[in-house]
């Protein structure tokens, strides 16, 4: 068992960084890491289970070192160590994968590439705050850092969740993706992590974070949309799913949610050459607007969904005529 570092302590503690939904009450009893509950990394290095923390570094004998021979009757000269089933982890453990079928093979690398991602939130680089004297900037980077170790911890602690969703939208699923392989696992992961947090509530905050860790935003997004479509039935419309969402997502109250998604779903829009989530952002502002007096910076909305300010401008604008009949006429 790997001796926690004499500083070490818990992310998930009471009064710690992360909200207080994640936290613990009792890390000594709840906290694997204090329970001596640990994963180590191919390269040795000892981390939490949960929150993907990093504990210390394993002993040369526990990461699967060669040691020498004992005296023992069966003693040979080829360098192994008497019982042969010991000779190597790393070949052990190779072994024991030899019996994993595909599927089972593909979710162990999704997890790996999700904790992987979990790990670069972790180890993301900090600055020393004391040598920050602008309060804005100082401000920001705490909030930074704050973000990303929630985000490493929730990663980690609902790896086995999001695999679950990338096995659903693999070929071992709906095959949202196409092919037998994804092309980018790594972006394909992050868009799973994004419905993920779309299907529990949440839509803006995990933008900041994706545009942190992503190599290709914009396949991240594509890859995003295409699961939504893959995963709405037939009656389902795609650009309604996201007025209803933006609507919640934006602190509109239900009464007003229910009022937006039912002007949706009037059905009276002629086919409009734009993504669904550019339609939908531009229809819940004007919609705000004009229905409810809540006027809300197009530039502001777009920037938190991850859109372009210009693109969800022009929908806003194609909405407003049609609002504003309802407007003189109600």
């Amino acid at each position: 068992m790997t001796t926690l570092p004499d500083d070490f302590e818990c992310p998930l503690r009471p009064g710690g960084p992360l909200p207080s939904a994640l936290q613990l009450t009792d890390v000594h009893t709840q906290c694997p890491a204090y329970l001596g509950e640990s994963q180590v990394t191919p390269e040795g290095i000892v981390k939490c289970v949960k929150c993907g923390v990093e504990l210390g570094v394993e002993t040369d004998l526990d990461a699967g070192m060669l040691v020498e021979d004992g005296a023992g009757a069966d003693a040979d000269d080829d360098g192994n160590m008497d019982n042969p089933e010991f000779n190597n982890v790393e070949a052990v453990l190779e072994g024991e994968l030899i019996d994993e079928t595909p599927e089972e093979q593909m979710r162990r690398e999704v997890i790996g590439t999700i904790m992987q991602i979990a790990n670069e939130l972790f180890e993301h680089p900090s600055v020393n705050l004391n040598e920050i004297t602008d309060e804005q900037e100082r401000e920001h980077y705490e909030l930074l850092g704050n973000k990303t170790t929630y985000y490493g911890a929730m990663l980690s602690s609902h790896a086995e969740e999001i695999a679950q969703l990338f096995m659903f939208f693999s070929k071992y699923g709906i095959n949202a993706f196409g092919g037998e392989r994804v092309a980018s696992r790594r972006s394909a992961v992050l868009a799973v992590f994004l419905v993920y947090r779309m299907d529990e509530g949440f839509v803006f905050d995990e933008m900041d974070m994706v545009r942190l860790l992503a190599q290709n935003y914009k396949r991240v997004l594509s890859y995003r949309d295409r699961l939504i479509r893959a995963r709405l039935g037939e009656e389902e419309n795609e650009t309604g799913y996201y007025v209803t969402l933006y609507s919640r997502a934006l602190g509109f109250d239900e009464q007003m949610v229910a009022e937006i998604t039912k002007q949706w779903d009037k059905d009276i829009w002629p086919f409009l050459a734009r993504e669904p989530p550019f339609v939908a952002m531009g229809f819940v502002l004007a919609a705000a607007e004009h229905l409810f007096g809540k006027k809300i910076s197009t530039s502001k909305a777009a920037g938190l969904a991850g859109l372009t300010r210009d693109g969800v401008g022009k929908m806003r604008k194609t909405f407003d005529p049609h609002f504003r009949t309802i407007k003189s006429t109600s």
